[in-house]
């Protein structure tokens, strides 16, 4: 069963009994599957239909503007015209002060139209803002459940926690019969903190459980999908499971979607509180950035566990 939960009203104040009953079930979402549908109420079919005309018109702009999007880090920038992910395109904005500054995304919107587009700039600046506060409420959470409220403020401060703001389209599979033609992304994990995706009423994504079982995720009206990557995982010791997951395209319409993907700056740590008989030690101290390299390796991308592979102990 796909777990579903409410952060809207009361479960949405720390500190209240209803803050702790979502927290709680958040904790067991987390370490069960990986990921949670979240019910949220700052979306309103209106917003949700602004953003996915603004997604429209920065993926129709010619091939050769999107590629302007460019980042020292390959999984940062532009990113399609795979033959093994023909659906798939995206385009990213990396900066450490995106969740409190519009400053990094006038910035990509005046790379995509060098005249300005104010009405894309705002609604995703807007996404940007909700999602990234989404993705500090459930990590607040997360740090709660374990106890460790006191390290919260020290790891997820705009010092320490950087955002990837990705924008993707899952195109319209052709007539094609090869094995990739209805392909929109590859099994992967996210290897990030946390990864907080809004979608349009296009479903495609799937996760693949503990048991090796494909699920398609159907997503209710008003709902974000909060992944657990695979620094997050690191970081429990092994008790956040982070899921491997695709997206199959077998609709009539494009998926549009964008997310917040959060990512530790610095160097991450096992909690000693995590670490006890039943939890030995899984992990070396590592970074993001270091994991990523690896991951482009082919010994990264043949590791089937690749953080085990990078930093286990």
């Amino acid at each position: 069963m796909i777990p579903v939960i409410n952060l809207t009203g009361e479960n949405a104040k720390p500190g209240t009994s209803s803050w702790v009953s979502a927290r709680e079930k958040v904790k067991a979402a987390m370490e069960e599957h990986g990921y949670f549908l979240a019910i949220h109420d700052q979306f309103s079919s209106e917003a949700s239909a602004a953003v996915t005309e603004a997604l429209k018109e920065v993926f129709d702009l010619p091939l050769e503007v999107k590629k302007r999007n460019v980042s020292d880090n390959p999984f940062y920038g532009y990113r399609g015209q795979k033959p093994s992910m023909p659906l798939y395109e995206s385009l990213g904005v990396f900066d450490a002060s995106l969740a409190r500054d519009i400053e990094p995304i006038r910035s990509f919107t005046n790379l995509m139209w060098p005249s300005g587009n104010q009405s894309f700039c705002e609604i995703m600046n807007y996404f940007v803002k909700k999602l990234s506060d989404v993705d500090r409420m459930v990590s607040r959470m997360i740090y709660e459940s374990y106890g460790l409220e006191k390290y919260y403020d020290r790891d997820w401060n705009v010092e320490s926690v950087a955002y990837l703001f990705r924008m993707m389209i899952y195109r319209v599979p052709g007539s094609g019969d090869d094995q990739y033609s209805n392909v929109g992304c590859l099994p992967h994990s996210d290897k990030t903190l946390l990864t907080v995706i809004h979608q349009n009423e296009v479903n495609g994504y799937q996760v693949k459980t503990k048991a090796g079982e494909w699920i398609t995720v159907d997503f209710p009206p008003s709902s974000l999908l909060i992944t657990a990557g695979d620094s997050l995982s690191g970081w429990s010791n092994g008790r956040i499971y982070a899921p491997v997951h695709q997206v199959i395209m077998r609709e009539k319409e494009a998926r549009y979607t964008l997310g917040t993907f959060s990512f530790h700056k610095g160097t991450i740590q096992i909690p000693k509180e995590l670490v006890d008989d039943e939890h030995p030690l899984l992990y070396k101290p590592f970074n993001v950035e270091g994991l990523l390299e690896y991951y482009g390796t082919e010994e990264g991308q043949q590791a089937p566990d690749l953080l085990k592979a990078y930093c286990g102990v």
